[in-house]
């Protein structure tokens, strides 16, 4: 069986005019090393609460003596999940807090309790939020109550989280190159999370022991915030008369020159552009093949469209046809194509925007992205098929590596057609 992965396929308008394309904390035998602790230290506890599905972020509490608990901020959202769309979705579930090996403060957490991404975001003061980071599983795999485990020897820190009903986890050196998940055993789990009484009722989630000073910063910081929002919403005109009390009127003389005025062109687009029926994507874009990325997602249709999805303009004959993400070219652009073939004579086939238009001796640029896992040479054919089934161009491609490679080829059409097909 051959077996071939493809990754943002790419077919490009004629040369002529052609755009340029867009190019743990804790370890099983060796504790993360903790920054120093001044005499005046204190117990801080992250939390995030589960009335609003983590909606409001991740919030903090202090104690002296892991008894008396004293929320920060009246559950102020100190760094809140930018995943998915509003309403519904950005979610934190679950999250586990932790310094890694350098002292930087980094949180990972669950997105939701059935997709197969999880999150993870650094901090160096946990006021002060780096880019969050969505890493894919398997198709088939969950992201619940996540646990950091960092092994000193290996340089590694291992995410054990629970999906389905079993344990898995996946390591990671720097928070952005994740290993695919594996089971692991129940006991490496290790889920060190605790529950505290606070104010209003109890909540799980991560105890550390911090300088006094730290608690303090995140005192102001939410106070501060919890005042601008406060005066933004005093903004009101019926206040206008109290907030402008002091302003003077003020007389301006406007002269116009017509003589240095500047010619404008009446053929710009304004600020707001709409993408009616192509419009832009297999209109004014050099690009032919839709979903060339396999990234469409039901999402950007907010779910009311199930064929909006990975496969779609995408449909294969004489072989299987998978979309997958454990090992992408890229982490921007996750999602890829599995061809599976028994024997030669399968196609994969894209049908552009509506049709693929091509002009009889222009030249269009192919470009893919392959690698084959057992890493035998595969041959592809490269064509664009007009609807009786003519042939219009052909190219043949070589996809030996074991690794991620870029391909590229020139098709010349020898017809005319508004709505050609690529056939892999």
């Amino acid at each position: 069986m051959k077996k071939v992965l493809f990754f943002a396929l790419a077919l490009l308008a004629s040369r002529r005019g052609q755009a340029q394309s867009d190019q743990s904390r804790r370890g099983h035998s060796q504790q993360v090393p903790a920054r120093s602790i001044t005499s005046d230290s204190v117990f801080l506890f992250s939390y995030a609460t589960a009335k609003d599905k983590g909606r409001s972020g991740l919030h903090f509490a202090w104690s002296a003596n892991k008894k008396t608990w004293n929320p920060i901020g009246n559950e102020y959202g100190y760094v809140r999940s930018d995943y998915g769309e509003w309403g519904s979705q950005k979610q934190m579930n679950s999250p586990y807090l932790f310094q890694d090996a350098d002292g930087q403060w980094r949180c990972v957490w669950s997105l939701n309790e059935s997709g197969n991404q999880f999150a993870t975001a650094p901090s160096t003061n946990l006021t002060d939020w780096g880019r969050q980071r969505y890493p894919y599983l398997q198709q088939n795999q969950s992201f619940r109550q996540p646990v950091v485990h960092y092994n000193k020897a290996g340089k590694e820190y291992t995410i054990a989280f629970i999906s389905g009903d079993q344990y898995l986890g996946t390591t990671t050196k720097d928070f952005k190159i994740f290993t695919p998940a594996v089971p692991v055993p129940a006991a490496q789990y290790k889920d060190d999370r605790v529950t505290v009484n606070l104010p209003a009722g109890p909540f799980t989630g991560n105890i550390y022991k911090v300088p006094q000073q730290l608690v303090d910063r995140l005192t102001r910081f939410a106070q501060e915030k919890q005042h601008n929002a406060d005066q933004a919403r005093e903004e009101t005109p019926k206040n206008d008369s109290i907030r402008f009390a002091g302003l003077s009127s003020l007389t301006a003389t406007v002269t116009l020159r017509p003589e240095s005025r500047k010619p404008i062109s009446d053929r710009l687009i304004g600020v707001f552009f709409e993408d009616i029926n192509y419009a832009a994507d297999g209109g004014l874009y050099a690009e032919l093949l839709q979903n060339r990325d396999f990234e469409y997602t039901p999402g950007d249709r907010k779910y009311h469209d199930a064929t909006w999805n990975s496969k779609h303009s995408w449909t294969a004959q004489g072989l299987s046809f998978t979309i997958d993400s454990t090992a992408p070219l890229h982490p921007n652009n996750p999602h890829y194509a599995v061809l599976d073939a028994t024997s030669s004579g399968g196609a994969l086939i894209n049908s552009g925007y509506d049709g693929i238009p091509v002009k009889k001796g222009e030249q269009y640029e192919f470009s893919l992205f392959a690698r084959n896992p057992n890493g035998k040479s595969a041959g592809l054919l490269v064509k664009l098929v007009a609807p009786d089934g003519s042939l219009l161009a052909q190219a043949t491609l070589q996809t030996p590596t074991q690794q991620w490679q870029q391909y590229t080829a020139p098709l010349t059409a020898t017809a005319d057609a508004s709505n050609a097909r690529l056939e892999l």
